[in-house]
C-alpha cells in the first residue's frame, strides 16, 4: 500500500506475516520443493516497491536454483547460499518497509567522456557539498 502521509510504499501487515511464515517454515525444514521456492521468489519480487532494488538482489539464488530444478515437485536441500539468502529475508524483511515513491536523487560527481576511432578519455568532476 502506498503512505501517503510518508510518502512510501509499504507492505501490509498481512503480507509481512505472510512472508515471514513461509520463511520461517523453509528455513527451520532446510528443503522445499522447486515450485514452493519459486512461489516464495515471487512474492518476494511482487513486493519489489516496498523493499526496493534489493528484491532482485537478494533472490538470486533462489532463481538459481529454480532454473536447475528437474522438475517442479522434486525436494530438494537447500544448499548454503540459498539458505543464507533466505535467512538474509528473515532477518531483514521489517528493515525494508517504505521504500520512497520517488527517490531523491543527488549526484555528487559528473563522468565526462569522449571517445574516437584510435583514442579515449574521460575526467570526473566532483561537486563539493557546503553546509549552510
Amino acid at each position: 500500500f502506498i503512505n501517503t502521509v510518508r510518502l512510501t510504499y509499504q507492505i501490509s501487515p498481512r503480507k509481512v506475516d505472510k512472508l515471514r511464515n513461509s520463511l520461517q517454515e523453509l528455513v527451520s525444514d532446510g528443503y522445499s520443493t522447486y515450485r514452493d521456492l519459486a512461489r516464495l521468489a515471487g512474492f518476494i519480487i511482487s513486493l519489489s516497491l516496498a523493499v526496493g532494488p534489493i528484491a532482485r538482489l537478494f533472490t538470486r539464488q533462489m532463481h538459481y536454483a529454480i532454473q536447475s530444478r528437474p522438475s517442479w515437485d522434486t525436494r530438494f536441500v537447500f544448499p548454503v547460499p540459498l539458505l543464507q539468502e533466505l535467512k538474509f529475508w528473515l532477518q531483514n524483511i521489517d528493515a525494508f518497509q517504505g521504500f520512497p515513491l520517488s527517490p531523491s536523487f543527488c549526484a555528487d560527481s559528473v563522468l565526462y567522456t569522449d571517445a574516437s576511432g584510435f583514442a579515449f578519455g574521460g575526467y570526473l568532476a566532483t561537486f563539493r557539498r557546503h553546509s549552510s
